[in-house]
C-alpha cells in the first residue's frame, strides 16, 4: 500500500503546480514552429528515399507520412487554437490533453515504420515526458508516460500479432528480432523500463 501511495504522489501531488498562462503560451508558440519543422523532414524523406542505400518501400513510406501528418496536423492545430483568443486554464490543460496524444502518435508512427524496438524514435518518449513533467506539472507528465507505455504496447502487441511488420519500410534489412514474438516482447519490456525510470527520475 505504501507502493501505492507513493506512486500516487508522484502523479498527483499534494502541492499545488499552477502553470502561468504565458508558460502555457509559451509552449504553444514553440510546438507551432517545432512540429511544423519536423512534419517537412518526414514528407522530405520521400523524395530522399530514393538515394538510399537500402531499398525502401515506396507505398510503406507514402502511408508512413500520411498517418504520421495527421498527427502534426492535430498539435499545430491546437496550438494555433489556444494562441488564437484568451482560454481558460481548463482549456489549455484539456487541448494538451489531447496533444499529447497527437505528439505521441507521430512518434510510435515513426516506430511503427523503422521498427518498433529497434529504432532511436523511442527517444522521443522519455523527451516528451521530461518536457510534461518537468517544464509542466505532475498531472501532465504521469499522463504522458501512460500514453506512451499505451500507445507502444499497442504497437508491440500489433506485430507480435502479426497484424503489422516489424520493420515495413525495409523489410529486407528487418533485424532478426522481429522473427518471434517472444524477443520483439523482451527488447520492448526493456525500452518500457526505460521510459519508467525516466518518469521517476524526472517526478
Amino acid at each position: 500500500m505504501r507502493a501505492v501511495g507513493w506512486l500516487r504522489g508522484l502523479a498527483l501531488p499534494d502541492v499545488p503546480e499552477p502553470i502561468a498562462e504565458s508558460s502555457w503560451r509559451r509552449i504553444a508558440r514553440v510546438k507551432l514552429v517545432v512540429f511544423p519543422a519536423l512534419a517537412l523532414l518526414n514528407v522530405l524523406a520521400i523524395p530522399l528515399s530514393a538515394y538510399s542505400p537500402v531499398p525502401i518501400d515506396p507505398a510503406v513510406l507514402r502511408r508512413f507520412v500520411a498517418v504520421n501528418l495527421a498527427g502534426h496536423a492535430v498539435v499545430v492545430g491546437l496550438a494555433a487554437w489556444l494562441l488564437w483568443r484568451p482560454r481558460s486554464e481548463r482549456a489549455w490543460r484539456s487541448a494538451t490533453y489531447v496533444s499529447i496524444v497527437a505528439e505521441t502518435w507521430t512518434a510510435v508512427t515513426a516506430l511503427w515504420v523503422m521498427g518498433c524496438v529497434t529504432s532511436w524514435n523511442y527517444l522521443w518518449m522519455p523527451i516528451l515526458i521530461g518536457f510534461y513533467r518537468l517544464y509542466c506539472d505532475a498531472r501532465l507528465g504521469a499522463f504522458a508516460y501512460a500514453v506512451a507505455i499505451a500507445l507502444h504496447a499497442g504497437l508491440v502487441a500489433l506485430v507480435c500479432a502479426g497484424v503489422l511488420s516489424g520493420a515495413p519500410l525495409s523489410p529486407v534489412n528487418a533485424p532478426a528480432i522481429y522473427a518471434h514474438p517472444s524477443s520483439i516482447l523482451y527488447a520492448a519490456g526493456w525500452i518500457f523500463v526505460i521510459y519508467t525510470v525516466a518518469w521517476l527520475v524526472m517526478s
